[in-house]
């Protein structure tokens, strides 16, 4: 072989070729697959138009056996040292100084560093630092966690069925529906001296509705308009109601109808027979084996037009229930409540009788 011939091996064909040696020992090229733009100083992989400092056309893999790190160092303010993965749309804009950005869709605008950013295709703004930010408010970005097709913003899956149908204005789905006896719930966990809440409110005021629970008296309380004053239920289930309006009980009936009552409740009866003939409304006091009645739960009832003598209040006749002990200190197992008057009877586990007071 001639010094020309092995020359020309040596350069190559093409400007950019990247050589190697190939088939029998021989310098030679495949620029489809290598490929050095030197006039803009870009590496193609996969490609000869390579359009940035390193671009590969085809998959990117990293092997086990140690950590592999993907590192941008020296993070400063302003724009850089951040770290933009996308996928379709134009190139991102820069982004600020230590942000993370993983997007899919047009360009990503990070102004505040110090981010991850997930994006749907519509672009994010953050004005603070630390946040996971996860599409925008116009985008209908949502996050399943357990579930690959959320139907709210946030969507918890633990277990599903039939798809649930829910209103547009659903912000959050937590659901474990796989079977009919399958239970949902949020645990909200304070400190054993704080109290665990829920606030419900505005864009002015977050705390115009409260829903609490100290953890130090074991007080449920609920609050409105701002306030700390509202109903509360105590360690033993009684309902302190603080000044606020009580329930009101329709129950009109045509026919004759039984109505078990709850402990430690405290209602208005305005109108318990729509009929006003000879149907009976009868109120059933829990049973005390049955219902978890305490030493001081109580049951208050306030009556306003009520058809005379067709409703009652009574306890259960099965088993061994408390019977009612009159103002009078004789017991009875029922008696007629009439219009416009109130009732009020108080649980005392020594004697086992609903005592009226």
């Amino acid at each position: 072989m001639s010094d020309a011939t092995r020359v020309k091996q040596i350069k190559g064909d093409t400007v950019g070729s990247v050589l190697f040696i190939g088939a029998g020992g021989h310098a030679t090229e495949k620029n489809s697959n290598l490929f050095w733009d030197n006039t803009n100083n870009y590496l193609g992989i996969g490609t000869d138009l390579p359009n940035e400092k390193l671009e590969i056309t085809g998959n990117l893999r990293f092997t086990n056996g140690a950590d592999r790190i993907i590192s941008i160092t020296d993070v400063t303010s302003g724009n850089g040292d951040s770290l933009t993965i996308q996928a379709g749309g134009s190139s991102a804009s820069s982004v600020f100084a230590g942000s993370i950005a993983i997007k899919a869709g047009s360009a990503t605008n990070l102004s505040t560093g110090g981010n991850i950013f997930l994006d749907g295709g519509n672009g994010q703004s953050a004005t603070a630092s630390g946040n996971i930010l996860i599409g925008t408010f116009a985008s209908n970005t949502s996050l399943g966690i357990r579930e690959d097709n959320p139907l709210a913003p946030l969507h918890v899956t633990i277990s599903r069925g039939v798809t649930p149908t829910i209103s547009a204005e659903t912000s959050a789905l937590f659901q474990n529906s796989l079977v009919t006896t399958s239970n949902s719930q949020i645990s909200i966990i304070g400190g054993t001296a704080a109290a665990s809440r829920i606030y419900f409110g505005t864009i002015s005021s977050e705390v115009n509705g409260i829903i609490s629970y100290n953890n130090v008296t074991d007080v449920m309380t609920l609050s409105t308009n701002g306030t700390n004053v509202g109903p509360s239920i105590d360690e033993n289930g009684n309902i302190n109601t603080e000044g606020t309006s009580l329930s009101t009980r329709y129950d009109n009936v045509t026919i004759d109808t039984t109505v078990i009552v709850g402990v430690n409740v405290d209602f208005i009866l305005a109108r318990a027979s729509a009929s006003r003939g000879a149907s009976t409304l009868t109120y059933q006091l829990p049973q005390v084996n049955s219902a978890g009645i305490k030493d001081g739960h109580r049951i208050k009832i306030r009556t306003l037009d009520l058809p005379s003598g067709n409703v009652d209040l009574f306890t259960n006749l099965v088993g061994t229930p408390p019977q009612i002990r009159l103002l009078t200190g004789a017991d009875t197992s029922s008696y007629s409540l009439s219009a416009n008057s109130s009732y009020e009877l108080i649980y005392q586990s020594g004697l086992n009788r609903y005592v009226e007071v």
